[in-house]
């Protein structure tokens, strides 16, 4: 069983002071499973709520003006808990991969058909192509549920496994129907490659400005060699972190720098 957001918490990690006024919350890995607690955040617009425990997208619909959200590693089996999201028309950038919905073999054309207003899905932008090809059928809940018996997505490298739910019949008779779902490997290789890069890049400015704003009177060496070990390591497990890892680290960061420069 999982914990209950609460109106102190999300207080104290948005640095605000009303839930009314929230905008951003960051509560990656809290082992959150009750979420009811949005109903009266509707101006938050980005709202990072990887690896936790949830299981129903319902409490979002209240969050009008919501543009990102970031559902990694949760508990969300029915993917029409997707359509909950139909009324954010602000919608742009949506992750659910890792959650046992995401397994589903018409994951991506059933979200993409569901939510229109989305420009990114997980960590693949929304072409037009696939666009195109996840509106040629129409996708019904029924399908949908008839597949719950989920099963294994292969990887890229994997050769794609007959879907066990019934796939419309353009989607079917498509050549590209399966290559279509996620671009080919060196496709992929090439696009993280680059994308975390420039999460690398972006973080290594920032806690270099961090690192010479922070630096201690001259004649305070230990601090300083201190300092500069928790910078090596921090540099060093940057490399292991995802693209989302980085965004929420580089949120952290800026939140922290402008809580400095405003004392």
């Amino acid at each position: 069983m999982g914990k209950v957001l609460t109106p102190d918490l999300v207080l104290v990690r948005s640095k605000s002071e009303r839930l009314s006024t929230v905008k951003n919350l960051n509560l990656w890995g809290n082992d959150l499973s009750d979420i009811s607690i949005l109903r009266e955040m509707q101006n938050v617009e980005v709202l990072s709520l990887s690896v936790n425990k949830i299981a129903s997208l319902r409490e979002f619909a209240q969050c009008a003006k919501l543009t990102e959200l970031y559902l990694r590693k949760n508990e969300v089996v029915d993917l029409t808990e997707v359509r909950y999201l139909k009324p954010l028309a602000s919608l742009r950038v949506l992750w659910l991969c890792d959650n046992p919905c995401a397994e589903h073999s018409l994951y991506r054309y059933y979200v993409i058909q569901n939510l229109p207003q989305l420009t990114k899905l997980d960590n693949n932008d929304i072409s037009f192509e696939e666009r195109a090809l996840a509106n040629k059928e129409i996708i019904t809940d029924s399908q949908i549920l008839e597949g719950l018996h989920i099963q294994r997505r292969p990887s890229v490298t994997e050769p794609p496994a007959i879907s066990a739910s019934p796939v419309p019949a353009a989607m079917r008779q498509s050549p590209s129907f399966d290559s279509r779902e996620r671009p080919a490997s060196s496709e992929v290789a090439r696009r993280s490659s680059r994308e975390s890069a420039e999460m690398e890049r972006v973080a290594e400015d920032v806690m270099s400005s961090a690192s010479r704003n922070s630096r201690p009177p001259a004649g305070n060496a230990s601090s300083s060699h201190r300092n500069d070990n928790i910078l090596c390591a921090i540099f060093a497990l940057i490399k292991e972190l995802d693209d989302q890892g980085m965004e929420v680290l580089k949120r952290e960061i800026d939140k922290r720098m402008g809580v400095k420069s405003s004392r």
